[in-house]
């Protein structure tokens, strides 16, 4: 038998699996360089990365990094001002900003996505489950 509980513990998974697969997007130049001076000039209480995350991601190649750890770097550099991560030169600062902020965007649009599609597959395996109905619920779930 196939519980709600069991539908829910499968969706979580497949999340899961989504934030820790590799991210699929070309990210800017120097992504990961430019991380490590954003974290150098917040306070560790403003990003609230564990030092193992950060030692974890300033460890990969920027095509190694998965979608959650993009989401990292991008909150982080967000969240520092211009001069400390891109100089002092406005426009080159504007520019790089702009690519970060393009790159946040598609981030939420794929997060989205992946919570939309992983919302209607549990609507789904409830409906065929019988877990809405009021019946016994059925194995739908089960391995072959």
């Amino acid at each position: 038998m196939t519980t709600t509980q069991d539908i829910d513990k499968q969706i979580q998974d497949d999340y899961k699996k989504f934030q820790t697969a590799t991210f699929e997007e070309a990210l800017p130049k120097d992504i990961i360089e430019k991380f490590k001076l954003a974290i150098m000039a917040i306070a560790p209480n403003s990003h609230q990365l564990h030092p193992k995350t950060i030692r974890d991601i300033v460890g990969k190649k920027e095509k190694d990094l998965t979608n959650i750890e993009v989401g990292f770097i991008i909150k982080v550099i967000i969240e520092t001002p211009l001069e400390k991560i891109f100089g002092a030169d406005f426009n080159k600062s504007i520019n790089e900003l702009e690519k970060i902020l393009d790159l946040n965007v598609a981030c939420n649009v794929a997060d989205a996505k992946k919570k939309e599609e992983l919302y209607q597959r549990k609507a789904t395996l409830l409906s065929l489950a019988g877990a809405n109905n009021g019946t016994a619920p059925k194995n739908i779930l089960a391995k072959a």
